[in-house]
């Protein structure tokens, strides 16, 4: 995702440039067996953007409790998310360096090196092809088909391009909270009406996004985030508010600083929500330790 959105203005997104490129954080490997890796691929999320420390967000998160795991011989982290990455990004680059010039060349580049030592990859894309046609005034819907078109096109080709190259190494993406909840409490009374209606776009994207990746594999963020439930049984700044609402405001920089980034809380629970989709598809494939 990109980072500052400006729902008080007419022009949507202000991006803050190039985030995390290929960034491995690496510890290292066990003496008892080969080294094993998790594969990180995405956009500002994945690249931890929003997350009070640097080096951390989701995808840390999420590494330091399989690496933790007795199930591995030993996890090493490979990180090539790219701040502001699109579907179109990553398979034709832009954004962030690469040595192949493009994320998901990277990432094929990658899997074929370490031929059946990938333990799996989490992928986040697609909120920034649709993330800047919400604004203060309403949603470009024309804006917003061209981006879906664009996800229509380019995940299936992602996905068949990690396929050819890593085999039936685990691919597990996400669903995406919808950040512009926030216009419940940021625009009073006006902003109810974007909120719902993007609450709307969120749901065709992330069914689109759990197509594409398969339900079995999508790791549940929308679900973790309530973003369908309007249910006014929650507090935000002494006010009762949306459930959904309230949590993006509590677990995204958005109600204080139209950041549409997870805060350390939000962070927390993407990595939750992947942790809960790793295990099942995990089960029967890891090597135990001797």
């Amino acid at each position: 995702m990109l980072a500052v959105g400006t729902l008080l203005g007419s022009g949507g997104l202000v991006g803050v440039g190039p985030g995390a490129t290929a960034a491995g954080a690496s510890t290292g490997a066990s003496s008892k067996g080969p080294t094993e890796y998790y594969l990180a691929l995405g956009d500002s999320l994945a690249a931890g953007v929003g997350a009070s420390t640097t080096g951390t967000g989701y995808v840390a998160d999420l590494y330091a409790k399989e690496h933790k795991k007795k199930r591995w011989h030993g996890l090493v982290l490979e990180n090539l998310s790219c701040s502001g990455a699109t579907t179109a990004s990553m398979i034709n680059g832009g954004g962030c360096p690469y040595t192949t010039g493009t994320q998901l060349g990277d990432a094929e580049a990658f899997l074929a090196a370490h031929a059946g030592h990938v333990a799996f990859v989490t992928i986040d894309i697609g909120a920034n092809d649709v993330d800047s046609c919400v604004n203060g005034t309403g949603i470009d819907m024309t804006c917003f088909n061209n981006g879906m078109s664009a996800i229509t096109a380019n995940v299936p080709l992602i996905l068949s391009g990690l396929a050819a190259a890593g085999g039936s190494t685990p691919v597990v993406g996400m669903s995406y909270y919808d950040p512009f909840l926030a216009a419940w409490v940021l625009l009073g009374t006006s902003g109810q009406a974007i909120a719902r209606e993007s609450e709307t776009l969120a749901d065709t994207l992330n069914g689109l996004l759990v197509g594409d990746f398969g339900s079995a594999r999508t790791a549940d963020v929308a679900g973790a985030f309530a973003t369908s439930n309007f249910a006014l049984k929650a507090k935000y700044g002494g006010t009762t508010v949306p459930v959904n609402v309230a949590r993006v405001c509590e677990w995204t920089h958005m109600c204080t600083s139209e950041d549409f980034h997870a805060d350390d809380a939000g962070h927390a629970q993407i990595a939750k929500a992947f942790e809960k989709v790793l295990g099942p598809v995990l089960s029967g494939r890891v090597r135990q330790r001797p």
